[in-house]
């Protein structure tokens, strides 16, 4: 029984690779398009798609780790639109406006895209930092957030970021 198990998985791994299928279920609302990647690896919380030159990685939010014993459940969504809006950190307890501009700061986003919902794309608040070659991509799902952390030249970035889609 198990090999049969084994084989069928075996079976399905090849099928969708040689077909080409590269779109990534984030949600049963949500998928993501990506190009092959030469190697994909999951660590604890993480999957990671790596490419010649970048990657980038896969989590969803978990307000109650975000921050080591801190619990943002019910607000992690306001201080994600924080990072981005600044004007929005006034909306936020005092502690957590602090913590949502040192966070800002320490992202140090040159460019913004704020991709707001429509009939086939989620919303999505993503900046990425041209020094570093960081980037950083929320989307906002129905019953959760995702967050996509890139590394490497901004066209790929984007690349990442438009090809988001609702399924």
């Amino acid at each position: 029984m198990l090999i049969k198990v084994r084989l069928l998985f075996l079976i399905l791994f090849l099928h969708s690779t040689f077909i080409g299928a590269n779109e990534f279920v984030l949600s049963s609302e949500v998928s993501l398009d990506y190009p092959n990647p030469v190697l994909i690896s999951h660590t604890q919380d993480s999957l990671i798609f790596k490419y010649d030159g970048w990657m980038f990685a896969h989590n969803v939010v978990n307000p109650k780790s975000m921050y080591q014993a801190i619990d943002l459940t019910g607000l992690e969504k306001d201080y994600i639109q924080a990072l981005f809006f600044p004007e929005k950190i006034n909306r936020l307890p005092t502690w957590l406006g602090k913590l949502a501009q040192d966070q800002s700061t320490e992202f140090s986003f040159t460019n913004s895209l704020n991709v707001e919902e429509g009939s086939n794309n989620p919303k999505i608040l993503a900046g990425f930092n041209k020094l570093n070659g960081i980037g950083h991509a929320y989307i906002f799902d129905v019953n959760s957030t995702h967050h996509i952390v890139f590394n490497g030249k901004k066209d790929k970035f984007e690349l990442i970021v438009k090809n988001v889609r609702k399924r």
